[in-house]
């Protein structure tokens, strides 16, 4: 879904475990853990949360002619594996 290789969501995690934000609990499983935010990382996810909305606010403060629903559209478009999915954001048709 991230579109990340799996050593470097490994790292990621680890790091995050290794500076407080979240905790690793065994699951059945011995190769897979189960993730729980500690309360360092739920104040940091809120606290970047809300630097997101900030950002998407002013982001949409430039322009308020800009229809929300069309740029999560072609933002899905962006990420869609499809070989057409730039001729469609420039409203080409495939």
């Amino acid at each position: 879904m991230v579109k990340l290789n799996q050593s470097t969501i490994t790292r990621s995690v680890n790091a995050l475990e290794k500076n407080g934000y979240l905790m690793k609990h065994a699951a059945t499983d011995k190769r897979s853990h189960t993730l729980q935010l500690t309360e360092s990382g739920t104040t940091a996810a809120k606290d970047i949360s809300a630097l997101i909305d900030d950002l998407n606010n002013n982001i949409l403060a430039c322009d308020p002619k800009i229809d929300v629903a069309t740029l999560i559209q072609k933002m899905r478009q962006l990420n869609s594996p499809s070989p057409t999915s730039h001729n469609r954001l420039n409203g080409e048709s495939a």
